[in-house]
């Protein structure tokens, strides 16, 4: 099987640099022999074909198209891609041309961006074991001594539309890395439950500011987080 797989990837490797010029508009003929091994390790994955076509509605996050992004693969970070997160499957999909569309690797990838409005979505794998908190992408909304991930997922709906269309519903799980350990939270009850030793403060922070925090909104938890961060440096 593995052998396989390996001759699959060469074919796709060579067929692509037969029949298109890679994402930057330079010829890949052209490039260093070095750049063609790096381009053969992205391309180290399967063919992507669409397996819910009659579902309404979408697999990915942020949005339906292509997105420009970065991937870093074993340590190695490839630019200027297009490319999506399907988090129905919880798989990246990587535009290579019109007729090639690969599923990456989800073994080698290290993390990945999207750059959707303006705004740069960092997203870390967590890797495949059973034990851990999380499994697979999540998105990163925070970082700093604490940190916030987000793993957003989507679902099918049986005949959710007009009792004859399966349709696509978002979702998600909010974890917190807080002194040393991954945590999970539903709420914002939850968050202040795990950031106890600056309750009060917070409890203050959201009610003068106004903070609407909503278990639908994960960004709204954001600022909170931040805030605790700040009262943490700050500490004598």
């Amino acid at each position: 099987m593995k052998k396989i797989f390996f001759r699959i990837t060469i074919l796709l490797f060579y067929g692509s640099v037969c029949c298109y010029s890679d994402l930057s508009g330079r010829n890949i003929l052209s490039e260093p022999q070095d750049t063609l091994q790096g381009k053969q390790f992205l391309y180290n994955g399967r063919i992507w074909w669409n397996q819910h076509i009659k579902v309404r509605g979408h697999a990915y996050y942020l949005s339906g198209e292509f997105l420009p992004g970065n991937v870093i693969i074993n340590g190695n970070e490839y630019k200027d891609l297009k490319i999506k997160w399907d988090i129905f499957s919880d798989e990246v999909v990587l535009f290579v041309n019109p007729k090639t569309i690969i599923v990456l690797n989800k073994e080698r990838v290290d993390s990945f961006t999207l750059c959707y409005e303006n705004i740069v979505h960092s997203v870390r794998n967590f890797g495949s074991d059973s034990a851990g908190v999380i499994n697979g992408y999540a998105s990163m909304l925070y970082e700093g001594p604490s940190a916030f991930y987000v793993k957003f997922f989507k679902k099918i709906e049986p005949l959710a539309e007009e009792k004859k269309y399966d349709r696509f519903f978002q979702a998600h799980r909010m974890y917190i890395f807080h002194n040393g350990e991954l945590m999970p939270f539903s709420n914002k009850k939850g968050l202040l439950d795990i950031l106890e030793d600056r309750k009060n403060e917070l409890q203050v922070f959201i009610k003068e500011k106004r903070r609407g925090i909503s278990r639908k909104d994960p960004f709204s938890f954001v600022p909170v987080i931040r805030y605790y961060d700040s009262l943490r440096n700050n500490l004598p």
